[in-house]
């Protein structure tokens, strides 16, 4: 689809700023490609676009990105470049090896760690395809909070944000999200334990895709909880993220976007249980009844059932989210440490100490469940797509968060609720924005299918995108 085409349309969700004139990553590189834009000219004005964000990136790669651009342009000018999105800048949350840059996870502690000596895997393969790296995007400290603020590094703001009412952007991806949504980056890599890609793309009105883990490699890559991270992306349509997707699995796009198939091919599963105002707030029950009367309008079949396997795996994860016992494992000698541990943020601090309370039996207990989850899912949705709010409210409002302890970790909780049954489950998923709550702040809806089936749920995105971020 154009982007003239696009921009005719009214979106679902508050519009957001153009990259360089352009909608979208697929865009920009097509003017990349009949010498409309300039690879240069967009770098520079990318980071130009980041220094009226504060605490959007941690590091800068300045000299690299223009090195890399002036490369794409060469390649443009001779008509030969060497991906669908060659020249379009990107950023990396800052858990990601990137070389001659210093890998912080968005702590302190790790500021005068030695640089990374080169690339990790995906930052390689993304380079390899001509896409200028802009620097390092900031984090929750060690990606261990679903608010997105670093008292090290600046908290980032939700570019939907009101004057003077500042809003989370969600975590722990802030910065990629934010960079995305404020128009500073088209495509940003982030990751995922427990919700980090989907929660900020809903706070933030963007396309996220969260995969199965081991979709993406993870090597060059700093762990939160190993049996539950993966790299994720966030982009500004389906496209941006199914093209990306193929370079970060070194798989060009050579014959275009996968065709998505027609919605009428498709039975997507509104569960039942989601439209309880006791999961939700009535904003976004309201934004699902709307998603589920456009997708029927667009020829869809929707069929409203509860899905047991997602509201078992959410009773799973509100005993305890097992995630935590990895996580005390890698931290619990920072934490044990008193001149480290004085370094943290200290309310991530009190939560990594908390793991270690953990229960065993309720660790190995959750733990076996997931594959008995896993096969009554699948018998569940057979080849249906589950839809679920992506999270069940609106972005709160940071300063509220940042003072009070109380709501800091209420919000922790509550951010997390609708997103953990997925990745317990392991189920890839694209949230996808999907309207405003009273606020006129971003909601979102996630896309799901079974572990495995990264490319079906990115087909489906593809396919149903137009019907819910469009009205």
């Amino acid at each position: 689809m154009s982007s003239s085409t696009h921009a005719q349309r009214q979106r679902a969700c508050p519009q957001l700023p153009t990259i360089y004139g352009y909608e979208d990553a697929c865009a920009l590189a097509e003017a990349f490609a009949a010498g409309r834009a300039d690879p240069r000219e967009c770098v520079e004005r990318c980071l130009k676009a980041a220094s009226g964000h504060e605490g959007v990136y941690i590091t800068y790669t300045e000299a690299r990105a223009a090195f890399e651009a002036e490369l794409s342009f060469m390649r443009h000018a001779r008509r030969m470049p060497v991906s669908p999105l060659d020249g379009v800048p990107v950023g990396w949350k800052d858990l990601f090896d990137v070389a001659g840059t210093v890998t912080t996870a968005g702590a302190a502690l790790n500021r005068n760690n030695p640089p990374a000596f080169s690339d990790g895997p995906l930052p390689a393969l993304a380079a390899r395809a001509g896409l200028p790296c802009l620097g390092k995007l900031n984090t929750t400290e060690f990606a261990y909070s679903s608010i997105g603020a670093n008292p090290h590094f600046g908290n980032p703001v939700n570019p939907h944000s009101k004057a003077g009412a500042p809003r989370i952007p969600g975590g722990s991806s802030s910065g990629s999200a934010v960079a995305v949504a404020a128009g500073i980056l088209p495509l940003a890599v982030g990751s995922d334990t427990g919700g980090s890609i989907r929660i900020p793309a809903a706070f933030n009105g963007i396309c996220g895709f969260k995969p199965t883990v081991g979709h993406y490699d993870r090597r060059g890559m700093i762990f939160l909880a190993p049996s539950f991270d993966t790299p994720g992306t966030y982009a500004r349509s389906v496209r941006d993220l199914v093209v990306f997707d193929h370079l970060l699995r070194g798989r060009p796009c050579l014959n275009g976007i996968p065709e998505p198939g027609t919605l009428s091919e498709r039975i997507f599963v509104i569960d039942a249980g989601m439209l309880d105002d006791t999961i939700i707030e009535p904003a976004v029950r309201g934004m699902l009844e709307a998603i589920l009367h456009r997708l029927e309008k667009a020829g869809a079949r929707v069929s409203i059932r509860r899905i047991k396997a997602f509201h078992d795996a959410m009773d799973a994860t509100g005993q305890g989210w097992i995630s935590g016992a990895e996580t005390f494992a890698l931290l619990e000698h920072i934490v044990n440490d008193p001149h480290k541990a004085a370094l943290m943020d200290q309310r991530v601090r009190k939560r990594v100490e908390l793991n270690g309370a953990l229960n065993p039996a309720l660790i190995a207990r959750t733990n076996m469940a997931r594959e008995r989850l896993d096969k009554e899912l699948r018998r569940e949705l057979g080849g249906d797509v589950l839809i679920v709010p992506t999270v069940g409210h609106g972005a709160p409002l940071l300063n509220d968060i940042l003072n009070s302890d109380d709501l800091f970790f209420k919000y922790i909780r509550l951010n997390v609720r609708l997103t953990m049954p997925g990745n317990l489950l392991n189920m890839p998923g694209v949230s996808l924005p999907s309207g405003v709550d009273e606020e006129y702040m971003p909601l979102g809806i996630t896309l799901y299918r079974p572990a495995g089936c990264d490319e079906e749920v990115l087909k489906a995105a593809l396919a149903a995108e137009e019907a819910v971020v469009y009205t």
